[in-house]
């Protein structure tokens, strides 16, 4: 090693000295970004603040939509029963008139074929009739 080395080491002041200048530098920004640090957790509380505030709204808001669809789930069934004990009160009567309605149907088709039978005989009496009629009035 040369001279100058040595010399250049001494120009900083002892070892100790220059050791604790730079520990001092490194305290101070050590310092700062505990303070930084220190901000960046009250941000972090603060957040969480927000958030636990946010979620127990959202929370809430569910709890409430949650009694309300039990609510309507209650009405549904409800009235689904209703439904049901209608349908099985008026069942009988709905096939009473369905067979109405068949017997109708039947006895309607049967006034049809008598009006049908009731023209073709008419038109063939008719015809007997003006037979008779040239025949005695020539």
């Amino acid at each position: 090693m040369s001279e100058e080395e040595t010399k250049n080491l001494a120009v900083g002041g002892t070892f100790e000295k220059r050791l604790f200048s730079e520990l001092a530098v490194h305290g101070e920004l050590l310092k700062g970004l505990a303070l930084r640090m220190s901000a960046f957790e009250d941000r972090l509380t603060s957040l969480e603040d927000r958030f636990d505030a946010r979620f127990a709204q959202i929370d809430e808001r569910l709890t409430s939509l949650e009694v309300r669809v039990t609510s309507l789930e209650t009405k549904v069934t409800s009235l689904e029963e209703k439904v049901d004990a209608r349908l099985r009160e008026t069942r009988p009567i709905w096939e009473a008139v369905q067979a109405s309605v068949l017997l109708l149907d039947k006895k309607f088709d049967l006034m049809v074929k008598d009006l049908y039978d009731l023209r073709g005989n008419f038109g063939m009496h008719e015809s007997w009739l003006r037979e008779l009629d040239r025949r005695v009035n020539p």
